[in-house]
């Protein structure tokens, strides 16, 4: 018994030097904290799966099932039991037979009980899923970190390019472009790295509202989308070279997309920055969308669209950031745009699954 104490004291006495060596360093890597991996043995387990099943009877049902595919789907994308995953798989109004198969998801709870990271979840490029909490798990927390992690891995308008633009529009029919068209280079843009992460940042947030609110996204005004584009661009920027978790055993496929990234990244967000910066912002670049209307490109881009098949999304890894300003939730919100309302039970979900 006097071993087990020491044990437990030398273990609680490691981890609060881990935080205090943290909080002096500003390279931080959740190996540093506190944390476990889920099991099906876990006492959590139950919650994440009880989540599911309240983010699946919501009014998300229809494009959550859309892009998510049957129970195999169901139980490679969220991680879950195959019992669950058919008791998920039951609750889909509309029934969609897809092969596609995305990571397979695990999750590790991670506890930061001074709240020194600045995000709330993450899932790498390997499917693992980190749920971050202080010094109690929030079942509504839980709810929203889930759904937010669910969006990014099912993202639409992940690496959307000008084409796939055309083709959601049904407009495409091997038309010609030009290159040089700002609509064309706003896309090219924004499928990299930065950019994409904030995007992809709001359109999850769009979906953490609508899990709240029950409300449908509405389209903001371009000066708000961009207020909100600035704010996650500056956050993933400042944050950029802080080492929030080791990164896992890649394989080939993984380290290229990597390196493409990072010489991308390298390129273009210092060189060009400012420049590509004003075209995501330019509020007389606008698109004609079958179901928003006429919209700018950041009002266009911030606006959550799920696929099925979309491959780059498997890829986004950003976090869920704490940037203040009432992340997540739904307090405040303008009804605005209710004519796009329809688009969530309607059309959300159907880019690139032809």
């Amino acid at each position: 018994m006097k071993n087990k104490i020491k044990l437990i004291s030398l273990a609680l006495l490691v981890q609060f030097n881990c935080l205090e060596m943290i909080h002096a360093n500003q390279q931080m890597n959740l190996a540093d904290f506190p944390h476990y991996q889920v099991t099906s043995r876990s006492e959590i387990y139950p919650l994440i799966e009880k989540a599911y099943v309240d983010i699946f009877s919501s009014k998300l049902n229809q494009s959550l099932c859309l892009a998510t595919g049957d129970f195999t789907n169901i139980s490679v994308t969220l991680g879950l039991s195959s019992e669950k995953s058919v008791e998920i798989s039951n609750l889909c109004k509309v029934k969609t037979k897809n092969s596609f198969k995305h990571f397979s998801r695990e999750y590790t709870i991670v506890f930061d009980p001074e709240k020194k990271l600045p995000f709330d979840s993450w899932t790498n490029l390997s499917g693992m899923t980190y749920l971050i909490f202080d010094r109690q798990v929030s079942y509504e927390k839980l709810k929203l970190m889930l759904v937010h992690e669910l969006a990014i891995s099912i993202d639409g308008k992940s690496k959307l390019l000008y084409t796939g633009f055309l083709r959601h529009q049904n407009t495409f029919e091997g038309m010609s472009f030009d290159i040089q068209d700002n609509k064309v280079k706003a896309f090219n843009f924004a499928a990299r790295d930065d950019f994409q992460h904030a995007f992809a940042t709001i359109r999850a947030t769009e979906i953490e509202k609508y899990l709240l609110s029950q409300k449908p996204p509405s389209i903001v005004n371009h000066n708000e989308c961009t207020s909100q584009f600035k704010k996650y661009l500056d956050f993933i920027r400042s944050n950029k070279s802080t080492e929030f978790v080791k990164k896992p055993q890649l394989n080939a496929l993984d380290y290229l997309i990597n390196r493409m990234n990072d010489v991308e990244s390298e390129k273009y967000n210092e060189s060009n920055y400012a420049e590509h910066l004003n075209m995501m912002t330019d509020p007389s670049i606008k698109l004609d969308d079958r179901h928003l209307g006429r919209v700018t490109f950041c009002q266009y881009m911030s606006y959550p669209m799920f696929s099925s098949n979309n491959y780059y999304s498997m890829f986004s890894n950003g976090p869920r950031p704490r940037t203040g300003g009432g992340w997540g939730g739904g307090e405040g919100d303008s009804d605005s745009g209710s004519d796009a309302s329809a688009l969530v039970e309607k059309d959300l979900l159907k880019l690139n699954t032809q």
